[in-house]
């Protein structure tokens, strides 16, 4: 592909014009090619690639499409009769060509612009509606023979003229500055003596492309400020073509008040209505993706708030359902309970139909009839959803103006000459982009091609060299100086290593390793830096931030109201979170701020997983207000109970990669129900309830949660059970030293407010506790409770401390203190109380941790 376009100078007005192929087609009256579905013509054809066709598609028909258009490039009679293959020896190149051959003699027509090239190229001067005499300039090395041929068409039907100063580009092929610079601007991609670096070109090393951009801002301001230059336009940006260099840019000239000029007005737009289909398709295969579930709550097409769809999306990620979402209207609704289990192409049709009827923003039908192709029994949901594929749309339409700093596109000659240009991205992927490597042809094959039938397939050498020399004529736009920003980092962390220019400069300046070249801006001297930085004193090591003496922060506001309901009441607190309420006042606060790690994990079956799905379990073996089943009946029902406790809980458990995990939750689960089962009948246990919400307060303060079995004994009393997935061994010493919250919150809410539907089993004057752990099918219950059979009975009591703590506490936070945790607190707590104290494990938390006692004293 040439570098330089061809340009026009009219005859009449003699004005200066690029020839583009919209020209081409309103002058030559060139027909429009008729559309046509290459993936269509390709379906059934045989060929090299139909085995690949038929396992990746999209992959071959973009290699397709790349080498057809390739081929109509390398052949300066743009007509496939021409290409003769009887040179070529027989075998796989030859092969390939002939089936691109005869796909385009099928065809008819070469893809565009190549199809009005060939139109120009066949017709006569008088064709032409205007004369378009071609500037007089060098051929092009890297123009194709396609282009070659248009060339010296549109020469031989106009004419050529002279050029003139408006005529040429901007920026000549010649170096314009002096010094090392210039020599880069001159030698770059060929052989030439070396020089050594001076005051016209700087190599920086910065963290990052969004450093990068807040850089170069800088400078552009710096110059300005210290006069180097007397307008922005004087100063020149380059980077790499990448989203995030773009979007970067503009805010980092935006901040500083500088406009860019060569920056769309507005950057590449996401494909969001395709990005919420793929959305609906994943949760019509798998409603219970809790991902999907959030990015669709997220989508700006939904006909919910967008504040609404953000709550949903949190409560989504963070529990795996969502309570607003239960509350929305039944318009809004609509959307989640059309997302069901999707067998069939039908319901697919059906289901979509409701979900464009509830979001009409979102105009789903007519994505609905792109997803044809697709629909058909047994579906297909990977070949759906690479029909919904989201299709970026790029930035168009640049904004080139005079005043603003110029900016270059990677892809393009420059519009413009400036005095000092900086150069973003060195190291990385860019100047020049490497090839991909040719799905048909290696590059002996291309030679050998050239070589025996004369077509010039372009290859990844021809490719590099074009680059190089893009790159080095974007050089040439700076008159003065050239500052080159080398990144360490791309965005997402990753090591950079230089770029072909970059090394090749190095070797230009006489520098054995590009490194070498690069200061670090962190380090600069003041003298030498181009922007002021202003640094933060690094805290020495082993240092400590500074925290008040008391060892408590003052808020001064009541803690307990930050949460609140539509109505503005302050919500209930849980007793798990009560419980981190006298572990850490601080990771409290932290979690009734929201301010909790949202960093996402892959689905995996942890121990809150593997807890939630034997409590599920143990629900269903054991239902409410039935007799106790026999061992063999658990032993034949626990695996449906698992399995039905897995599709509704953790449906991706059901994939093969996690049978062994299932098969250790069988066993676990069968031992777990064949323990409770005996308490059961060796204590003569009646479950009244499962599940069960209660709600009621302590000391004013409101309280909320569910226990999970409410146990009638024989003797009148009532049990509330917590299951707990682990052993019994933390739980037996907690309780022994007085530190249970959890089972004493719950028999306060039981006392304050019984449930309706418990009828008259609160009517006794005793509410025990207990804990049924899984691991060892231990039963532990508190004294209130009494001697039970088949449990082990705490006889202290086992929630004194704890309750005399929570009472401090509320009492504090109530009042805006929050006592920060001491070093020696996790040690303590797991000693004293049998407690782990897992809300100390937060970063933040130990960032304001107080040293221990003993340390002040030393």
């Amino acid at each position: 592909m040439r570098i330089t376009p061809l340009q026009t100078i009219s005859p009449i007005t003699g004005a200066s014009r690029t020839i583009t192929d919209t020209l081409l087609q309103e002058v030559y009256l060139a027909p429009a090619t008729a559309p046509f579905a290459l993936s269509e013509v390709l379906r059934d054809r045989p060929a090299p690639w139909s085995e690949s066709f038929a396992h990746a598609p999209d992959a071959t028909l973009r290699a397709v499409s790349s080498g057809f258009t390739a081929l109509a490039q390398a052949v300066p009679s743009l007509d496939p009769k021409d290409i003769d293959l009887t040179p070529l020896p027989n075998g796989r190149a030859q092969d390939h060509l002939r089936a691109l051959r005869d796909l385009w003699t099928d065809v008819g027509a070469p893809p565009e612009p190549v199809a009005t090239w060939a139109h120009v190229v066949h017709c006569s001067a008088d064709a032409a509606l205007e004369c378009l005499p071609v500037v007089q300039e060098p051929d092009c090395s890297f123009a194709t023979p396609a282009e070659t041929a248009l060339a010296q068409a549109l020469r031989g039907h106009h004419g050529t003229v002279a050029p003139t100063g408006t005529a040429t580009s901007p920026v000549g092929p010649a170096h314009q500055a002096s010094g090392a610079l210039g020599h880069l601007q001159k030698h770059l991609g060929g052989k030439a003596a070396q020089t050594s670096p001076d005051e016209s070109v700087r190599f920086l090393g910065l963290r990052d492309p969004q450093e990068e951009a807040e850089y170069a801002a800088a400078h552009v301001q710096h110059l300005l400020e210290k006069g180097h230059i007397s307008e922005p336009s004087e100063a020149g940006v380059l980077a790499p073509a990448e989203v995030g260099y773009q979007s970067a840019l503009r805010e980092a000239f935006e901040h500083i008040g500088l406009p860019l000029a060569g920056l769309p007005p507005e950057g590449a737009e996401r494909d969001t209505t395709r990005e919420t289909l793929c959305n609906i398709l994943a949760l019509l295969e798998n409603p219970d993706t809790c991902i999907a579930k959030a990015s669709l709550s997220l989508s700006p097409h939904m006909p919910w708030p967008r504040e609404i769809g953000r709550k949903m999306a949190r409560e989504f990620t963070q529990r795996g359902w969502s309570r607003t979402a239960a509350s929305l209207t039944p318009d809004m609704r609509a959307v989640f309970e059309t997302l069901r289990p999707t067998s069939t192409a039908a319901q697919v049709k059906a289901r979509l139909g409701v979900i464009a009827k509830a979001a009409p923003r979102l105009h789903l039908d007519r994505l609905i009839g792109e997803l044809h192709a697709g629909l058909a029994d047994p579906l297909d949901w990977r070949g759906l959803r690479r029909l919904a594929a989201p299709k970026p749309v790029d930035a168009q339409n640049r904004e080139r103006f005079v005043e603003g700093v110029t900016l270059l596109d990677e892809n393009a000659l420059p519009w413009r000459s400036v005095r000092h240009l900086v150069v973003l991205g060195l190291n990385g992927s860019a100047f020049p982009r490497q090839p991909g490597t040719n799905p048909f042809f290696t590059e002996g094959e291309i030679v050998t091609i050239r070589e025996k039938t004369g077509l010039a397939l372009t290859g990844r050498r021809h490719k590099i060299s074009r680059g190089l020399e893009l790159f080095r004529r974007q050089l040439c736009t700076a008159t003065e100086q050239t500052t080159f920003l080398v990144p360490a980092l791309d965005m997402a962390g990753g090591r950079l290593s230089p770029s072909t220019a970059f090394s090749m400069m190095a070797y230009l300046l006489g520098a054995t390793d590009p490194a070498d070249l690069v200061e670090d801006v962190h380090t600069l001297e003041d003298k030498k830096q181009t922007v002021s930085l202003c640094t933060v004193s690094p805290i020495a090591h082993d240092a400590r931030p500074e925290l008040p003496a008391s060892g408590q922060l003052d808020l001064q506001t009541n803690l307990l109201q930050l949460r609140r309901n539509d109505e503005g009441q302050a919500l209930p607190q849980s007793p798990s979170r009560l419980e981190r309420l006298i572990t850490s006042p601080l990771a409290w606060l932290l979690e009734e701020l929201g301010a909790t790690d949202q960093t996402w994990a892959p689905d995996a079956p942890d121990v809150m997983v593997k807890g939630t799905l034997l409590h599920r379990v143990m629900e269903t073996l054991f239902p409410a207000g039935t007799a106790v089943p026999s061992e063999a009946t658990l032993t034949q029902n626990v695996g449906t109970a698992l399995d039905e406790a897995i599709s509704r809980t953790a449906p991706w458990m059901q994939d093969p990669a996690w049978a062994l995990e299932r098969k250790g939750l069988l066993v676990a689960a069968r031992e777990a129900a064949i323990g409770w089962a005996d308490f059961l009948q060796r204590s003569g246990a009646d479950i009244v309830e499962n599940e069960i919400s209660l709600s009621g307060a302590f000391d004013g303060q409101p309280l909320t949660g569910n226990a999970d079995s409410l146990l009638k004994l024989e003797n009148g009393t009532v049990l509330i059970v917590d299951h707990k997935s682990g052993k019994s061994d933390k739980r037996r010493v907690q309780m022994q030293a007085g530190w249970d919250l959890q089972l004493a919150l719950y028999r306060e809410m039981l006392k304050t407010s019984p449930p309706e539907n418990l009828g008259n089993a609160t009517s006794s004057p005793t509410i025990g506790t207990a804990y049924h752990t899984f691991a060892d099918s231990a039963v532990l219950v508190d004294q209130p409770g009494g001697t039970v059979d088949g449990a082990e009975t705490i006889t202290a009591e086992s929630s004194a401390h704890a309750l005399v703590a929570l009472r401090e506490a509320l009492n504090q936070v109530g009042g805006g203190c929050v006592s920060l945790n001491q070093e020696s607190d996790a040690d303590t707590m797991q000693a004293e109380r049998g407690v782990s104290p897992y809300a100390l494990d937060n970063p933040f938390v130990s960032a304001f941790t107080l040293p221990s006692p003993e340390e002040d004293i030393q």
